[in-house]
């Protein structure tokens, strides 16, 4: 169960799921390795970075003005974390999310951490969401 971090979030989604380590991903920013995004649900989580490098990624992410259909994160925080780094990881997200203008999504058992429940690269990713009743969004894929 995913959680919608904003307004345009609770409506849904559909395109190819891309992305994973945010640090590798973020390394073909401006290069010519550079992925298209366009139509896709970009998927990002990295264990192994401080807050405040993500906060700069994600910045980072702003200025592009990035054309993916959404965004799903992942794991950030690191496995020994504490509940108060681990709200500081999701206040970073929750920044980010009020101010891109697609659909963000926050699932924190996609990635590297203890609790990890894969999803599949490269295939069609829909999420549906059912605000009304648990104010979550599924995530499926065929």
């Amino acid at each position: 169960m995913l959680s919608p971090l904003n307004d345009i979030a609770n409506e849904g989604v559909t395109g190819e799921l891309r992305g994973g380590n945010l640090t590798l991903v973020a390394a073909s920013f401006a290069t010519r390795f550079e992925p298209k995004f366009t139509d896709k649900v970009l998927l990002l989580e990295d264990v192994g970075i401080s807050f405040r490098q993500l906060d700069r990624s994600l910045q980072q992410i702003l200025f592009m003005e990035m054309d993916v259909n959404a965004i799903v994160f992942g794991q950030f925080y690191p496995l020994d974390s504490t509940d108060e780094q681990r709200l500081i990881y999701k206040e970073v997200i929750n920044r980010f999310a009020d101010n891109f203008r697609k659909p963000v999504y926050y699932y924190p058992f996609i990635g590297h951490g203890r609790l990890n429940n894969p999803v599949i690269l490269g295939e069609k990713v829909t999420i549906i969401c059912d605000d009304e009743k648990s104010g979550y969004c599924n995530l499926s894929q065929k």
